[in-house]
């Protein structure tokens, strides 16, 4: 799942603005939509304890996947600047609440002296693997299909493998982590 959030988020990051310009916007507006993001990311890190605790680690991250996965099909079908910034609200409050969420999962499952090894595990596949691959196939979908093309087919595949994984999470037995006593 960290795999797919982090082709979700980083194919907001690195092909936005290419697709923002292919909509037709300049660079002011593209900044406007950097700030619209960066300002809503605020409340979500702020309250996010409270989100954590409303919703699980594991149910924050699977409805932030989710939010992703939906988010990138609405990039598909926007047509003006003004539309990417209307979704750029929503869309600033998803990355913190699926960072907030996959580190706090990562702390609440990790084996007694492993939880930074985990929490440095969920950062290297979301920002290293999932980025990595998600910028080298992004980049080769918008070259080929363009923006409108490429954040359909990401959206597609975040929650479509969001399917698989929560239809395998169910039919495997859950095994528990036991913690070694300090």
């Amino acid at each position: 799942m960290a795999f797919l959030g982090g082709i979700g988020a980083f194919s907001v990051v690195a092909y936005l603005y290419p697709y923002m310009a292919e909509l037709g916007a300049n660079e002011t507006e593209m900044g406007i939509a950097l700030t619209i993001s960066t300002i809503t990311e605020v409340p979500i890190f702020f309250f996010g304890d409270r989100l954590v605790k409303r919703f699980t680690s594991r149910g924050l991250f699977t409805i932030a996947l989710v939010l992703i996965g939906i988010r990138s099909l609405f990039y598909a079908t926007l047509s003006t600047p003004f539309m990417v910034w209307i979704l750029q609200v929503f869309g600033g409050m998803i990355f913190p609440a699926m960072w907030l969420a996959g580190v706090s999962y990562a702390d609440e499952n990790a084996p007694a002296g492993l939880k930074s090894t985990a929490q440095g595990l969920f950062g290297a596949v979301t920002f290293g693997v999932g980025a990595a691959i998600g910028g080298f196939i992004g980049g080769l979908l918008l070259q080929s299909i363009g923006g409108r093309g490429m954040f359909f087919v990401f959206g597609s595949m975040i929650l479509v493998g969001l399917v698989l994984i929560e239809g395998i999470n169910r039919l495997l037995p859950n095994k528990e982590i036991t913690q070694p006593v300090p």
